[in-house]
């Protein structure tokens, strides 16, 4: 498969016409959906190009910058971020020159310095439905199932931590290590933070035994913050 330059496919695509009436996007993340058509054109095309980029025995970084891209669009940074890192590690096996480093760096600290200050999505009914529903996964041991409505609820409500500790006890269960410390991290900054609608300790009431200590450890609680969950239960 010939070298594919990725520089101009978001500002292609959003150039290009729009998705007819009768495409279907149901495969597209809700976020996503909820933007422009514009918007939803230039995925579908960047979600094609790293599909394509990741059948490659050396994939490109340029398709997760366009990625990026579109997900900064949609105000979603976290995830556009993930992407630019990922670019980043792929430049660095392809030994860059200082300029191509200092490129890309440049990008990930400007999506970092947007990450506090861009707004925020906010659709808390549509996301905490998601929740709901994955909740009810996660109890039926359907796991997978779980998770794709969680990242979905993440991505409409990102400052919910009681998404964030329900994502992270679905990984600790797929045995996805270290993406379960960083999600349990982050949702004991986000609730520290205040942000939380909902009364996590109700909420996590269900989550006892190994995975409550783990839950507790690795989001070090602290005593007296608000939120904070109560130890596990003890049975005589």
């Amino acid at each position: 498969m010939p070298r594919l330059r990725f520089c101009c496919l978001v500002a292609a695509a959003l150039a290009a016409p729009a998705l007819a009436a009768d495409e279907d996007d149901s495969d597209m993340p809700l976020l996503i959906r909820r933007a422009s058509p514009a918007v939803r054109k230039a995925w579908r095309q960047v979600e094609a190009a790293v599909r394509d980029n990741e059948a490659l025995k050396e994939p490109l970084p340029d398709p997760y910058l366009a990625r990026a891209e579109v997900w900064a669009m949609v105000g979603n940074h976290e995830e556009a971020l993930a992407d630019e890192l990922r670019a980043l590690e792929l430049l660095q096996r392809r030994k860059p020159s200082l300029l191509e480093q200092t490129r890309y760096l440049k990008r990930v600290q400007d999506t970092l310095a947007r990450l506090g200050k861009m707004p925020r999505p906010y659709y808390p009914l549509d996301a905490d439905k998601l929740f709901y529903l994955a909740k009810s996964f996660y109890f039926g041991c359907q796991l997978d199932e779980a998770l794709k409505e969680l990242n979905e609820a993440i991505r409409l409500r990102p400052e919910e931590p009681l998404y964030w500790y329900y994502r992270a006890l679905t990984y600790k269960r797929l045995g996805r290590e270290a993406e379960a410390d960083r999600d349990a991290r982050v949702a004991a900054s986000l609730r520290r933070a205040g942000k939380s609608r909902k009364d996590l300790a109700t909420e996590l009431e269900r989550i006892q035994g190994p995975l409550r200590v783990w839950l507790a450890e690795t989001a070090r609680w602290r005593p007296g913050a608000a939120g904070r969950l109560p130890p596990p239960r003890t049975h005589p």
